[in-house]
């Protein structure tokens, strides 16, 4: 008798070890752009303090249909996609109305899309540039059923382009005298493993060369990469920002306008600046 309470007793650990192991691995889930997720390279694991960037996974959810202004006119609801070069594209493609296809010459994918499938197209985006994808159904693509993927080169990203005019790396003194001045300040959170982050850089570049205010100043300040320094950290808990590629702008009396995680291109930055000075 003794021997089979001990058994009971072993029994009643291992099975209730087992179901704390379970439970303490649960992760919570951070929820972002519906249309574009980076399922690895966007995302991070934590191992204690430090922080260290997976393989770079882009996932493009998207949907191909038809509406109806003048007669029928099949779309892509994503029309323009930018991703790193050596990125693994994951496109989920979800037709909805009419017959429709996906097809990207460049690197050579073909696949249909049946109506009511969600159809996943995955490459990689091994060569920069801009290309065209379309729906390669008779006379979808000259009625507009196309969009553009967008290529960058890292080694151009990180080498060769600089912060433009009135757009700095973070300084907490510049900062400080910036919004002393009654400036509108712009801030993004950058990740130099992040392809967003990446994808933005030039676009913010671009934004800031072609804004020619006195009034308005912007900084980079490094997130969770290998450039952070302490001054980024503080003010990443400042403005509680808890995800790369978050964009916040301040107005001329130092109140948060924005607080932004999609992913803007350079006509998004100069609205939402134009939009704070007004």
């Amino acid at each position: 008798m003794k021997i089979i309470a001990v058994l009971l007793i072993v029994s009643v650990l291992f099975v209730s070890g087992c179901t704390t192991t379970q439970t303490g691995s649960m992760n919570d889930q951070t929820t972002e752009d519906p249309t574009m997720k980076p399922s690895t390279g966007d995302s991070m694991e934590k191992s204690g303090d430090s922080m260290e960037p997976k393989d770079n996974v882009i996932e493009i959810f998207m949907d191909s249909f038809v509406v109806f202004e003048d007669g029928p006119k099949p779309q892509f609801s994503v029309k323009d996609i930018t991703v790193n070069k050596g990125d693994t594209v994951r496109l989920h493609i979800n037709a909805t109305s009419g017959t429709h296809d996906f097809k990207l010459d460049e690197f050579s994918v073909f696949s249909d899309t049946p109506t009511g499938e969600v159809t996943v197209v995955e490459f990689t985006a091994d060569k920069a540039g801009e290309f065209i994808y379309y729906c390669n159904q008779p006379g979808h693509r000259a009625n507009g059923h196309w969009g553009t993927l967008t290529v960058l080169d890292d080694v151009m990203m990180v080498d060769d382009l600089s912060l433009a005019n009135n757009y700095y790396r973070y300084d907490p003194a510049a900062f400080d005298e910036a919004r002393d001045a009654g400036k509108v300040i712009f801030l993004d959170f950058h990740a130099n493993w992040c392809p967003t982050c990446k994808a933005e850089k030039p676009e913010i570049v671009a934004a800031f060369n072609e804004l020619n205010y006195d009034d308005i100043v912007g900084f980079e300040v490094h997130y969770n990469d290998d450039e952070t320094q302490s001054f980024d950290t503080d003010i990443t808990r400042q403005y509680q920002v808890a995800y790369q590629h978050t964009k916040v702008i301040l107005d001329s009396n130092g109140d948060v306008v924005t607080k932004d995680l999609q992913a803007y291109k350079k006509q998004d930055v100069i609205d939402k600046i134009e939009a704070a000075r007004s």
